[in-house]
């Protein structure tokens, strides 16, 4: 199964605070694509969390094999909107 946490963390120029901490998760449960996202939380030791106000969104395919190449192609926009992908065994906590 391939679960996937993605980070950004700094400079946003179009947000209006200017400035981004956010979290990113998607994986595959059989014919199913999730993605979870929120604010994330840094601590002194570098452990990251999931702030407050997680959403989730669950999307339904015809095939595991069509789910699975759904799941690749959000990595993909993830890196591409700027999102740094956490290294294998890496994730993000429950706060």
């Amino acid at each position: 199964r391939l679960m996937a946490f993605f980070v950004q963390v700094g400079f946003h120029a179009q947000r209006k605070q200017k400035y981004t901490q956010q979290g990113m998760q998607v994986f595959r449960r059989g014919r199913e694509v999730v993605r979870r996202w929120a604010r994330i939380k840094l601590d002194s030791n570098g452990r990251i969390s999931w702030g407050w106000g997680t959403q989730e969104k669950v999307d339904k395919y015809p095939t595991a094999q069509s789910a699975l190449a759904a799941v690749n192609d959000h990595c993909d926009r993830f890196i591409r909107e700027g999102f740094s992908r956490l290294p294998s065994g890496k994730r993000i906590y429950a706060s």
